[in-house]
């Protein structure tokens, strides 16, 4: 992307996360802004969101809080800028709970896992029916389908 002066930011990149295939994301395209310092790749880039992005594992400002970006847990210098869009493409399927930069979301995402664990074994028993006791109850029904994401 070029200034109005036509010069172009090399340290400023602007991306598309595609969503990853086989997961609720699949289809969508999420923007990405990656910002790279003058000390890089001795310096992590900061990847960003827009402002407002609602996702466990991103700071309201839109900041990616991803382990292979801090520079005090998992950044080198040998880390790619690949390694990096995937790191970020697989933690928008997989938060990681222990790690989370929105309280709202961790809030959401862990209560919607104990809920599904919570309703798991009901999708591996099988239904009973009690004759007479309603109506809407079929014996054609017998199985239940849960999926997780």
């Amino acid at each position: 992307m070029s200034a109005p002066d036509g010069s172009v930011n090399l340290l400023v990149w602007h991306c598309v996360i595609p969503g990853k295939i086989g997961t609720d994301w699949e289809g969508g395209c999420f923007p990405l802004t990656i910002n790279f310092s003058e000390d890089y790749p001795s310096k992590s880039p900061i990847c960003k969101f827009p402002n407002g992005f609602f996702h466990p594992n991103v700071y309201p400002s839109g900041n990616v809080c991803l382990s292979i970006l801090s520079e005090r847990r998992g950044w080198r210098p040998s880390i790619t800028v690949t390694q990096i869009l995937v790191g970020i493409q697989d933690l928008l399927d997989q938060p990681n709970a222990s790690d989370y930069a929105q309280t709202e979301g961790y809030r959401l995402y862990v209560s919607f896992c104990f809920r599904c664990t919570d309703l798991l074994p009901l999708a591996n028993t099988e239904p009973r029916f009690v004759p007479g006791k309603s109506s809407t109850a079929s014996p054609a029904i017998s199985t239940v389908s849960l999926v997780i994401c």
